[in-house]
């Protein structure tokens, strides 16, 4: 019987800190999948979540300051659509 030692995976960039990462926010009213995607886009190497918001309304006050360079907007969000949002 031949037992390998698991193979680890290489280390991820401390994300915090990672000034090559895109830095990704989130608008999206449905919580599950703005959560589900968040965590996607953190596992992947080289993106950072900066910042989710459930509407338009919120993303216009907090992401400025966040300074994304992407922002995956829900097009069919309450009240103030993400195409109008845009």
């Amino acid at each position: 019987m031949n037992l390998k030692p698991p193979v680890e995976e290489p280390a991820k960039p401390e994300m915090e800190n990672c000034d090559l990462c895109i830095r990704v926010a989130l608008v999206e009213d449905d919580r599950f999948v703005r959560e589900r995607l968040a965590e996607d886009i953190a596992s992947a190497t080289g993106l950072q979540v900066v910042k989710t918001c459930s509407s338009v309304a919120e993303a216009l006050i907090v992401l400025p300051e966040s300074r994304p360079h992407v922002v995956l907007m829900d097009i069919g969000l309450p009240e103030i659509s993400g195409i109008e949002g845009v």
